[in-house]
């Protein structure tokens, strides 16, 4: 049985330098400058897509898989341990990173 999951996800932006970087969410992160880029220095930790919808949280690995084999989007924490959360952000499967309704933060992109 295989398990997919990204673990890190690294955004980026070309534009301007920004003080923070604020989701759909609210959550605030820290944004660093690498050359001529504006990347995130925390992992994402939305359960919300851009538009507004919700992502759908995952708690097994069977539900995983299963949001794997439906081409639906999903998320969960890592371990599922909410406790981690805070730490780490949210771990998201392909059918959201790709999704049109767009899981950066408004003018970011996933790397």
């Amino acid at each position: 049985m295989r398990n997919f999951i990204f673990t890190i996800i690294f955004f980026f932006h070309l534009p301007s330098f920004a003080q923070t970087i604020t989701d759909i969410d609210g959550n605030h992160y820290t944004p660093i400058q690498i050359g001529n880029e504006t990347w995130m220095s925390q992992n994402l930790n939305v359960a919300h897509f851009r538009n507004g919808d919700t992502i759908p949280e995952v708690t097994n690995s069977i539900e995983w898989i299963d949001a794997w084999r439906n081409h639906t989007p999903a998320w969960c924490y890592p371990q599922n341990l909410k406790n981690l959360g805070p730490s780490y952000g949210k771990l998201y499967n392909w059918y959201a990173i790709i999704d049109p309704r767009g899981l950066a933060p408004f003018n970011y992109r996933i790397a």
